[in-house]
């Protein structure tokens, strides 16, 4: 079996119609096609989801599900499709992103080099309103175990990834207590325990427009936060001292929106941001705090 058919490509979506058929065009373009398409609906109507079954037919050995999500975000999506595929990797894609015709193609040549690998990802083009963006330097992807960089920054999207089943599975998968930045706190368990392989081309193109998005939402912040101080409460987690600067520079962030837009209970963290900055002064100023 070529190592595509044993691949599951995963779409979670809600809404996004226009969007969401150019992306499952680009999955079932592949040069390698996958075995299985799983689209999970969080508003799934059946009379749309055999409309578009009848519009985007299965090819080739690909099999083409939709499935009515639980309307609680795109990690509980990915999640159910990932416990209803059979193949043996995952490759998700978000609805309104879409892969380049060879992305599987290459990223399976690269893993037949590397077979001590369970995870990889690929360096991604950038789109707002189809225009060209530059991706910083500092969200660059790397290879290797990069955990540190992950405190500060979501250093792979879901839409870049491709994991084997039992490992994602393994992991506890995303968080459904995250309707957002669920990629953010996954990532930092993954990195954890496993290196994740680059495959240095931009096989995957990222889009932003006047969709709706849930990056848009005030309150990412929160979430970057609550995952930090979960890593933090794992004493075997290493660059403790790395993440309770992060979750201190988050916590900053936080009381700013906080101030600006009000609506967060800033008692979640607070006892626990107090504990971090005692922490922290006490290595920066140990003989004054004697």
């Amino acid at each position: 079996m070529e190592p595509g058919h044993n691949t599951a490509a995963i779409i979670p979506v809600r809404g996004r119609r226009e969007l969401l058929g150019e992306a499952m065009e680009s999955v079932l373009g592949q040069s390698l096609c996958p075995a299985e398409l799983l689209v999970i609906m969080d508003d799934y109507d059946e009379s749309e989801a055999l409309e578009l079954k009848a519009r985007y037919r299965s090819i080739e050995n690909c099999q083409l599900h939709f499935v009515r999500g639980e309307g609680t975000g795109p990690g509980s999506a990915r999640n159910l499709g990932a416990t209803l595929a059979r193949s043996s990797w995952l490759a998700f894609l978000d609805s309104d992103d879409i892969w380049q015709k060879e992305r599987l193609e290459r990223l399976f040549a690269y893993l037949k080099k590397r077979p001590q690998l369970s995870v990889c990802h690929n360096e991604e083009s950038w789109l707002r309103s189809k225009k060209g963006l530059t991706v910083p330097e500092s969200l660059r992807p790397s290879t290797g175990r990069f955990l540190r960089a992950s405190l500060s920054n979501c250093m792979i999207s879901p839409s870049s990834l491709l994991i084997r089943r039992t490992v994602f599975l393994a992991s506890g998968g995303f968080d459904p207590a995250y309707p957002v930045c669920e990629d953010f706190e996954f990532f930092l368990r993954l990195l954890k325990t496993r290196v994740a392989g680059l495959v240095p081309e931009k096989l995957t193109i990222k889009r932003s427009g006047n969709w709706p998005q849930l990056s848009a939402s005030h309150n990412l912040d929160c979430y970057r936060l609550r995952a930090l101080l979960t890593y933090l409460k794992d004493p075997e987690a290493p660059w403790q001292a790395e993440a309770r600067r992060a979750a201190l520079g988050r916590w900053k962030i936080v009381q700013q929106i906080e101030r600006r837009y009000g609506g967060i209970d800033l008692t979640e963290f607070s006892r626990e941001m107090e504990k971090i900055v005692l922490e922290l002064n006490q290595k920066r100023f140990p003989a004054t705090l004697q």
